[in-house]
């Protein structure tokens, strides 16, 4: 089986995770100019245990501060950006890598797969695929203290139900949107707290995260990647 070929035939630019960790040192320590051992990650990534494995990016850099809620969405807010501001070494670098995931099973269906120590499926993301099927029903729930990020996400993709529901997947399509919206979200928290920032630069990375089935390597596509120089 090639996974290369499993995941590429739904996202074709897509990296292993290995491949984009490999990527993004290269482009802190050799294009920039600074060091690993300097940098502090934080990440915009779904609170699923899928994401902050061995398998993706987070072994290569201190941290991760966590910005990310259900889906990736930068729930932290302005305090989480700024409290994050803090922790950053002095002179060193800020990396920020934010997006959504979403699941590619051996039979290559999509927001799908198996995860470690169960002989089934599962979805992924579960939070953007039940949000799907709540914008399928015209379902809106209102947020409460004991359940505010998944009526958040289904506010935010409510206004794109056109589009999701016409997509060949809408699974697919949701966590694009859910790409795009990430990707505004953090800069604007960015922009909001920079002057906040003592470090060299901040270095933000965003993209869609793929999970395959256990054992195999998890995949990445590159969607942004730029540095603001402080």
């Amino acid at each position: 089986m090639s996974w290369d070929k499993i995941v590429q035939s739904h996202y074709p630019d897509a990296l292993t995770c290995s491949q984009a960790a490999e990527e993004n040192l290269n482009y802190i320590e050799q294009e920039l100019g600074g060091d690993r051992r300097t940098t502090l990650m934080a990440s915009s990534r779904c609170a699923d245990d899928l994401v902050l494995t061995d398998k993706n990016l987070t072994r290569d850099f201190d941290g991760p501060f966590q910005l990310g809620g259900l889906a990736g969405f930068p729930f932290t807010g302005k305090t989480g950006m700024t409290a994050y501001s803090h922790h950053i070494h002095d002179g060193g670098t800020a990396f920020i890598l934010y997006g959504p995931h979403i699941g590619i099973s051996a039979d290559g269906q999509i927001g799908e797969m198996q995860r470690p120590g169960q002989s089934k499926c599962s979805s992924a993301c579960g939070a953007l695929v039940g949000a799907v099927t709540q914008i399928k029903a015209g379902n809106e729930p209102a947020a409460e203290y004991d359940d505010f990020q998944q009526p958040q996400i289904i506010q935010m993709l409510t206004p794109w139900r056109d589009r999701i529901l016409a997509a060949d997947s809408p699974i697919k399509e949701a966590t694009q949107i859910s790409y795009e919206l990430i990707h505004e979200q953090v800069n604007q928290l960015v922009d909001a707290t920079v002057d906040q920032f003592s470090c060299k630069r901040i270095v933000l990375v965003g993209g869609i995260l793929i999970n395959t089935d256990d054992g195999a390597d998890d995949y990445m596509t590159i969607e942004n990647s730029e540095c603001i120089e402080l």
